[in-house]
């Protein structure tokens, strides 16, 4: 039990663990007419259940650095579309090795919440806020994840979940027909958490006035995906612009409203 927030969050192992560069999750495939061969279809949404079609093999999904605080946290959880497009780019989120053929949404949506308000818990604690500031205010997920915020029952919340998570991901051996499971994708986000946790990654708040995001590293949408974190104010060079571009606007109505005032 964590009794005080000054005290450190401690790891086993003291080190990060090395994900891996994709996750398998089931999906549809189809037979190509031309090539003979199996190709994935995406995924579809069919009211509020994410489908795939009774013909499914897993299929490979590559993961970006630190997607569980990139893209994640942007997500509307109310809005079936976004969480489509996620799905379809990143692999399902929630979904489990032994389903079927589709998934309810709620699966995507807890998941989301759950490790958006990890990761906030996370944020308080590293800043010092966590007895002054409730989660809810991080984060619009009381709906669907809502910890105590008392300090001591916010941290056994933490400690217990991210536990829980990352039971998924300790080591396996075994005889005979046992077969590990392939990670998922909420497996290798909570390992990107862990391993800021166990870095000491303190995370920055986007200065734009739109965003005010939590970020690490300002990422690049180019093909070589560099980052830089030295003195950056934005969570991505979008955001910078459109601060700028608000900046610019400001000083020119208010030199506007000047000038008009002088004439």
């Amino acid at each position: 039990m964590i009794a005080s927030t000054v005290q450190p969050i401690t790891t086993r192992p003291a080190g990060p663990i090395s994900p891996p560069e994709e996750v398998m999750a089931p999906a549809a495939y189809w037979l190509s007419d031309e090539e003979r061969n199996w190709a994935p279809t995406a995924y579809l949404l069919e009211g509020d259940r994410l489908t795939w079609g009774p013909l499914w093999r897993f299929r490979a999904f590559p993961v970006a650095p630190r997607t569980y605080l990139h893209e994640l946290r942007r997500l509307d959880l109310t809005d079936g579309k976004q969480l489509l497009d996620f799905c379809n780019q990143f692999g399902a989120l929630g979904i489990h090795s032994d389903s079927e053929t589709s998934m309810h949404l709620d699966g995507v949506r807890f998941a989301a919440a759950l490790l958006r308000t990890l990761t906030s818990i996370y944020h308080l604690h590293e800043t010092g806020r966590f007895e002054h500031e409730s989660i809810q205010s991080w984060h619009w997920d009381s709906e669907w994840v809502a910890p105590p915020d008392d300090t001591v029952a916010g941290h056994e919340f933490f400690t217990y979940e991210m536990n829980r998570l990352l039971d998924g991901v300790t080591p396996m051996v075994g005889f005979g027909n046992h077969r590990q499971p392939p990670y998922t994708l909420l497996d290798v986000l909570v390992i990107q958490l862990f391993n800021d946790i166990a870095g000491g990654v303190t995370y920055k708040t986007c200065a734009s006035e739109t965003c005010r995001e939590l970020f690490v590293n300002q990422i690049n949408r180019n093909a070589k995906r560099r980052s830089r974190s030295d003195g950056t104010r934005y969570c991505s060079p979008r955001c910078a612009r459109a601060q700028a571009q608000r900046n610019y606007r400001l000083r020119t109505n208010g030199h506007r409203t000047g000038r008009d005032l002088t004439t």
